[in-house]
């Protein structure tokens, strides 16, 4: 049953605001194949979708502002617009793949340990010396400093049966043979650096933890057939791709790279391998930072089925 509202300037209103609801998607997709084409004139040359963004990120602060306003997916619009309108694509085929968009987030790791800066010499490797203060010398014991000693011919007296003494010419003092002079010697620990190599790291400057390194990479594509393969492995511990194909890179966009480390059960995983960890309509986990770099803010939460 419909009900009609006799009020003939509501329904007026409700007509026109129906018409605008029809159109605004429409007027939106407008204006960003308007402002892709004002765009593509300036970026130079690209190879690909992500080529694109790179140049994008290289506009410049205000445009990279105004380019934030759009939003990450009518971003990656306008970047697919952009690319294949370059390649010759007719506007109802850029259409039909702006329409087709997806966000993933997929992770991979090369089973590297991860080290961390070592506490106890700040990741130099060295540490200061204990034995001379870091002073890479030592004063000498035998001369107390002074560079000089008794005569052991004349036991200091500067003479012998009264006359003078020919070793110390009298003086009573000859040159300190344990520091040839000087009054001080080289610290034999450190070798005269005045700092030793950190017993905690080795001297590497780095300490071994029980974390993996492991990257995720954000991308946005319309590759349906990739799309039917993340959605059969999204959180499950089997690879989604093994490697990423020249075809897919084509019909993608990769929005973010980042790396991490935590604690993996490196048993259950295999490396150099992509697990798919999100496919989503929306770039919810996705964040804009400054000059429209992106990225995933709390990876940690997307990695759960593979750390459990």
């Amino acid at each position: 049953m419909v009900f009609i509202n006799m009020n003939p300037k509501k329904n007026i209103e409700r007509f026109f605001q129906l018409i605008n609801e029809d159109s605004k998607p429409a007027i939106e997709k407008q204006k960003l194949f308007s402002v892709a084409e004002k765009l593509q004139g300036i970026l130079g040359d690209f190879n690909s979708p992500t080529d694109v963004l790179i140049r994008l990120r290289g506009l410049g602060t205000m445009q990279s502002e105004y380019l934030t306003l759009f939003g990450i997916k009518n971003l990656c619009k306008i970047i697919f617009i952009i690319y294949y309108k370059k390649n010759g694509f007719s506007n109802s085929k850029i259409e039909e793949i702006i329409n087709s968009i997806y966000f993933i987030v997929l992770f991979t790791t090369e089973g590297n340990d991860y080290t961390e800066s070592c506490d106890t010499c700040g990741g130099d490797g060295s540490v200061n010396c204990d034995n001379c203060d870091s002073d890479g010398s030592l004063e000498c014991d035998y001369c107390d400093g002074s560079g000089v000693v008794n005569c052991d011919d004349c036991n200091g007296t500067g003479e012998i049966d009264g006359e003078s003494c020919d070793q110390c010419e009298g003086s009573g003092q000859v040159t300190c043979d344990e520091c040839d002079g000087d009054g001080h010697y080289t610290c034999r620990r450190c070798g005269g650096d005045g700092s030793e190599s950190c017993d905690d790291c080795g001297g590497d400057g780095q300490m071994e933890t029980d974390d993996t390194e492991y990257t995720l990479v954000g991308l946005c594509s319309w590759d349906r057939e990739m799309k039917n393969i993340f959605e059969i492995r999204e959180n499950e511990v089997q690879p989604a791709m093994e490697v990423m194909s020249d075809k897919f890179w084509r019909n993608s966009i990769q929005l973010a790279d980042t790396e991490e480390h935590t604690e993996l059960d490196m048993d259950k995983i295999e490396t150099d391998v992509y697990y798919c960890c999100l496919l989503s309509e929306q770039p919810e986990v996705f964040r804009f930072s400054k000059n429209l770099n992106i990225h995933i803010p709390y990876p940690e939460e997307l990695i759960t089925f593979i750390i459990d």
